[in-house]
């Protein structure tokens, strides 16, 4: 029975110490309603009684399991850079005179793409990101998940072709992972508004929890409500940017969602709410204030 494969597939990741939670049959989509991250576990009775439901994929949340995923994708026929993810992750590594470390757990996915799981190092702050490593390079940390083996994405499948325990990430991928822009001396930072700080807080995780169906919508308001501040001199676009990316990142891979589609969704909302507050206003885009001068 195929419930009772995905579950001894579900059990033997959560043996191996990582945490999984339900997604809906064939897809990638959480099957529970809300926070599949705080529902993730190695519980095997929690485990067997969701499977027992039905034949779901297996979801593994990368922050709770403190791993780091590196997800390494085939390119697709309208892609400009027809690399895929491994040549370009290997040209990384050469670039550093490194290598692509293969004794750690991998996995084959759906659409020809491999997931390199690696332990994430205590008390470095991971999260997702796509592309920042290069084209058809994306991670998985903290707030992400990928699909674990043993699930089925239409006739194509996940499975193990290197079945190690996960190894440390490796020094030299956490440096590319880290900010490229140096921080500014604390003399020199922005506090926010504790309302600015809460409406951040707010949207963030209106986008992180949207459905498949409503995150370019969600994100797109986001991004216009943001951008209020943006327009009042109260935030930086950059924050806006970033701290939305953050949150939308955990959608890319999902119904073939991407980075560069978080990217054009945030810069539309952010020019819409520049043209509401210049309606508002009186002001023309091209002549300026049609409010003559004083």
């Amino acid at each position: 029975m195929p419930s009772d494969r995905l579950m001894r597939a579900a059990c033997s990741l959560a043996a191996r110490g990582l945490c999984v939670f339900p997604l809906r049959p064939g897809t990638k989509i959480p099957a529970v309603r809300r926070d599949w991250e705080g529902c993730a576990t190695t519980d095997v009775g929690q485990i067997e009684r969701w499977w027992m439901r039905a034949p779901y994929n297996v979801g593994v949340a990368t922050g709770p399991s403190h791993l780091l995923v590196i997800d390494l994708d085939a390119p697709q026929r309208s892609d400009p850079d027809r690399r895929h993810g491994r040549q370009v992750l290997a040209e990384l590594a050469r670039d550093e005179h490194e290598v692509v470390p293969r004794d750690t757990l991998t996995v084959v996915t759906a659409r020809g793409g491999q997931h390199l799981y690696f332990r994430a190092p205590a008390g470095v702050p991971l999260t997702n990101t796509a592309g920042r490593l290069g084209p058809h390079v994306d991670t998985r940390a903290r707030g992400g998940y990928v699909v674990g083996p043993g699930s089925r994405n239409g006739r194509s499948g996940y499975r193990i072709v290197h079945g190690d325990d996960p190894a440390p990430a490796p020094a030299w991928i956490i440096a590319a992972l880290q900010p490229s822009v140096p921080r500014c001396p604390p003399r020199q930072e922005t506090v926010h508004p504790a309302y600015i700080r809460a409406a951040i807080d707010g949207e963030m995780r209106r986008v992180s929890e949207a459905s498949p169906g409503r995150r370019n919508a969600t994100l797109f308001q986001a991004a216009a409500r943001l951008g209020r501040f943006v327009h009042a001199g109260q935030l930086k676009d950059g924050d806006v940017d970033a701290a939305l990316h953050a949150a939308a990142s955990r959608h890319v891979g999902v119904e073939r969602f991407s980075a560069d589609e978080i990217r054009r969704t945030i810069r539309s909302g952010l020019v819409r709410s520049g043209r509401d507050i210049r309606h508002r206003r009186g002001d023309d885009p091209v002549l300026g204030s049609g409010r003559g001068p004083s």
